[in-house]
């Protein structure tokens, strides 16, 4: 049990916070102790609820890289958000709920043809989405089968 929990708290990469008290860490550190104690179960799958509120840019996109880790790993990774930039950059495929019945299942490049559900339960496109729909309406790209999930993405798709 000890090295499970010590191979969890380093796969988050809190291995030298190991022995300093919890209410002594960061919200971002407090959000990894978490996964770890869940990875520490040796888990095939993980639900993360809401796994990025509250945090500023830098530490969402390192703590999103724990995720990331874990499926690619082969750990099935759910994760429950009103965050539609996160969802649309993140997952493989997504489930809009409204008032806890799923309205709509579909695959994040169906955002686009989505658009009409997310916004019917106050969610909105993706900004990314959003982007590149105007940069196509102008004529700055043309509509390619691959759309941009990132605003890094699209940044590369215009340079």
């Amino acid at each position: 049990m000890r090295q499970r929990v010590e191979g969890a708290i380093d796969a988050v990469g809190l291995i030298d916070y190991a022995d300093k008290p919890v209410h002594n860490l960061s919200f971002g550190q407090k959000k990894r102790v978490c996964i770890a104690g869940v990875l520490a179960m040796q888990p095939q799958v993980m639900i993360l609820d809401e796994p990025t509120a509250g945090l500023d840019r830098k530490t969402q996109q390192a703590l999103l890289k724990i995720p990331q880790r874990l499926h690619d790993e082969g750990i099935t990774i759910i994760i429950a958000t009103h965050d539609v930039d996160l969802a649309y950059s993140w997952a493989d495929e997504a489930r809009i709920l409204a008032q806890s019945r799923g309205v709509r299942q579909c695959t994040c490049e169906e955002f686009l043809v989505a658009s009409e559900t997310l916004e019917c339960n106050g969610l909105g496109m993706p900004y990314v989405a959003q982007l590149y729909r105007l940069v196509v309406g102008r004529g700055r790209l043309s509509p390619g089968k691959h759309i941009p999930r990132s605003c890094d993405e699209l940044m590369r798709l215009l340079a």
